[in-house]
């Protein structure tokens, strides 16, 4: 029986990509940096952000690094930076939700970032729980969603993941969880499926189809 659902959030639940890559060439320019190309901002989304931020500006020296993350970090809550949800998925996530299923976020987000993004997005009452980067190890490490699971008492296999970074997918199979990727966010479907998800979805609209149909099957559950 599925019990818990744990969500990433960049890239899964909003549109955001382009806001970070946006952020992040605006940061380049101020401090006269070359620009991070758009391949590796997608690549390093979803994974530690301080190592993410060396791989996005690799000759950047440690006081600048530091300084570009303490302003990325607050731009990514002005308004200008806020990303709205990809189509369909406050309504989904109502329906998950009315079902019993618990609703979590894995992400390397930033804590105040998040908060921020969960505010203007309007989904303040919908999860269960909030796990951020900034207060766990990273993905792939899989303390996160270890934790996650230890509070609501859920098992492995009642259980499922869904993020758009292959890092999302890999962070599951180390927490032994089923995961299923998401298309339109960073990573190309190429590198989903090298992460060996359940399934993949396109639009959010699928989701509930996709899971009626595991759990029918017994694929996970």
């Amino acid at each position: 029986m599925l019990k818990l659902i744990v969500f990433d959030w960049d890239g899964t639940l909003v549109n955001s990509v382009d806001k970070i890559i946006e952020c992040k060439n605006f940061l380049a320019n101020k401090y006269s940096l070359p620009l991070p190309s758009e391949v590796i901002i997608k690549k390093v989304l979803g994974t530690k952000f301080e190592d993410a931020l060396i791989k996005c500006f690799p000759s950047a020296d440690s006081i600048t690094l530091s300084k570009l993350s303490k302003e990325f970090h607050l731009l990514m809550q002005t308004s200008h930076y806020q990303a709205p949800l990809f189509p369909m998925v406050k309504e989904v996530l109502e329906m998950l939700k009315k079902r019993g299923i618990k609703l979590a976020i894995a992400t390397a987000k930033n804590r105040k970032e998040l908060d921020r993004a969960i505010l203007y997005n309007k989904l303040s009452n919908i999860f269960d729980i909030i796990c951020c980067g900034d207060e766990y190890q990273s993905k792939p490490d899989p303390i996160m969603l270890k934790y996650i699971m230890e509070k609501f008492n859920v098992n492995h296999d009642e259980c499922i993941m869904i993020g758009d970074t292959k890092t999302d997918l890999l962070f599951a199979t180390n927490a032994k969880v089923k995961a299923i990727g998401v298309t339109f966010g960073a990573h190309s479907i190429t590198e989903l499926q090298a992460a060996h998800p359940i399934a993949l979805i396109s639009e959010w609209a699928q989701l509930p189809e996709v899971i009626d149909k595991l759990c029918c099957e017994k694929q996970v559950f």
